[in-house]
């Protein structure tokens, strides 16, 4: 069984064949299952096109991500434009990234940024980990956009991403056994009160 896959660096398979997960798509509904075959996603570049400077593209679905029925997906992004930052949606009404004091009008929401080989390879190593994602079945993942002036290399930004991926081919497992480990393939658990 794979150890405890989240909080890994490096971009390998969360699942392997034979091995069996819970995949929460929501804090009540869950899937458990059996993978039974899995592969390499090649990179996809997806435009979800120039961005107005000063203006934020909201709620962009990227359906080239879904998978078919039974199948699901393993994703880390790299944003290619210096000028653009992205906040992950997934399912559109959650964010991903957020504290308490995240805020949809105030812009003071947590985003991912350009990073490139000047940054310490430890700061790389950790943004390219932060981008993962799953994607069950038509769970079609939104990701919000924002145009930043002024940054090294700055033009007309242009929202090109590119993702980088593995496919899982599953299997329901029988009533009544559990998957064994968990994965957020949508949502987010929360927490409780403490």
């Amino acid at each position: 069984m794979p150890d405890q896959y989240f909080g890994k660096t490096e971009f390998e398979p969360a699942l392997l064949i034979g091995q069996s997960a819970r995949l929460y798509t929501s804090v009540s509904e869950y899937h458990d299952i059996r993978v039974v075959n899995w592969g390499y996603l090649p990179s996809h570049r997806h435009d979800f096109g120039s961005l107005t400077a000063g203006t934020a593209s909201l709620a962009n679905d990227c359906t080239h991500l879904d998978m078919n029925d039974g199948e699901m997906a393993q994703y880390r992004f790299r944003i290619i434009d210096p000028s653009v930052e992205v906040e992950l949606k997934h399912p559109a009404s959650t964010q991903q990234w957020t504290v308490q004091s995240s805020s949809t009008s105030t812009g003071a929401n947590w985003r991912l940024r350009y990073w490139d080989e000047n940054d310490p390879e430890t700061v790389q190593k950790w943004m390219f980990k932060s981008s993962e994602f799953f994607v069950f079945q038509q769970d079609t993942p939104r990701f919000d956009l924002y145009p930043e002036s002024g940054l090294s290399g700055a033009s007309t930004p242009q929202g090109y991403i590119e993702f980088f991926g593995f496919r899982y081919a599953l299997e329901k497992l029988p009533a009544g056994e559990r998957g064994l480990v968990d994965i957020w393939v949508q949502s987010w658990p929360g927490g409780g009160a403490m």
